[in-house]
């Protein structure tokens, strides 16, 4: 007769085996596209493009990043309730660091959810806060892409990407319309559901439904999501005027939201390879050097990883441990409570 012990220890060796293989593909995805670019440029001259970066538009862009992650923590705490702002502030920054050492964004979206529910809110409410922000900026970012492609006079030089952009918009906002009807069959009193997986798929799918009931709330979410969006650019935008200022601020709204899409994906870490490829596919369009795309998109990162190494001190020196101790035994034991109404 088998162990069970030996059973689960080895489904939990399995997992890590998986998990370790993972990291190592989507590691050497990033070191592959990243040699690859390289020996195809002149790597000379991407280093003295970056040291023509001014210090002026260097430091703004590094403003405008704190700024923007302070307001997409504001739009992720408008859809869960008595979540405290520099709660969601932490572990935003504290994402952002996760999220440049695991692949794609979805490290980063799982910390969140981490955070919210070691604060003391249900896994469902959790999950379904983080899930719909990042649909609601999805929204927000596609809104911002075919905006953009519409006006730039390149837009139409790139019709598949403008087809696909313009369908992903639409059917976002088609979910988001009939989601509410969709998942209503799911709820289910809270004492009638046992524990398990199906106790959390139909929490989950609950706490869905109520995060897309609020018309108000989603709306102020989505509005201050494509604030978000633009800030990004000007990021962007406040360097590449002294990189590429050939290349308008309509143009780099399409270039870095498109970007932005593809470094969702989880085949890099920290979007290294795909970030660069991007910018110097896109931006050769408008006829600009590999060595500056590449120049601009290293620059972008070592901004990101100065967020990244902020996350790394929040979460390294136990500030959030401290957050957590201020939570007081009413948010523990009123945990699933604690939802979007």
């Amino acid at each position: 007769m088998k162990n069970p012990e030996a059973g689960s220890k080895e489904v939990r060796n399995n997992k890590i085996f998986r998990l370790i293989l993972r990291l190592f593909l989507t590691y050497g995805i990033s070191i592959f596209l990243l040699i690859y670019l390289f020996n195809k440029v002149d790597t000379a001259a991407v280093g003295r493009t970056i040291k023509d970066v001014p210090a002026v538009n260097y430091l703004l862009a590094v403003l405008l990043y704190f700024v923007s992650q302070a307001l997409s923590a504001l739009k992720w705490s408008i859809l869960v309730k008595n979540a405290p702002f520099p709660l969601m502030l932490r572990w935003t920054f504290i994402s952002q660091f996760f999220a440049s050492v695991i692949p794609g964004q979805v490290g980063g979206d799982v910390v969140k959810v981490y955070g919210l529910k070691k604060y003391g809110i249900s896994l469902g409410n959790s999950a379904a806060s983080v899930i719909i922000d990042r649909i609601i900026g999805l929204a927000a970012l596609m809104v911002l892409i075919n905006a953009a492609m519409w006006r730039s006079e390149y837009g139409s030089s790139i019709p598949l990407i403008r087809t696909v952009a313009l369908v992903i918009m639409c059917g976002i906002f088609v979910f988001g319309l009939i989601q509410n009807v969709m998942v209503k069959k799911f709820e289910v009193p809270s004492e009638t559901v046992k524990r398990g997986l199906v106790s959390l798929v139909i929490r989950f799918m609950t706490s869905l439904r109520q995060s897309g009931s609020s018309l108000p709330r989603v709306s102020t979410s989505f509005l201050l999501s494509l604030f978000f969006q633009l800030l990004s650019i000007i990021k962007i935008y406040a360097v590449a005027k002294a990189l590429i200022p050939s290349v308008s601020f309509t143009d780099w709204c399409w270039i870095g939201g498109i970007v932005s899409v593809a470094m969702l994906f989880p085949v890099s870490v920290g979007g290294l390879g795909i970030r660069e490829g991007g910018y110097a596919a896109l931006l050769a369009i408008l006829s600009v050097s590999v060595e500056n795309a590449v120049a601009l998109s290293l620059t972008m990162y070592s901004i990101q990883l100065i967020g990244a190494l902020s996350g790394f001190g929040l979460y390294a020196f136990g500030l959030v441990d401290a957050a957590r101790g201020k939570a007081t035994e009413s948010h523990a034991r009123n945990a699933d409570e604690i939802d979007f109404q």
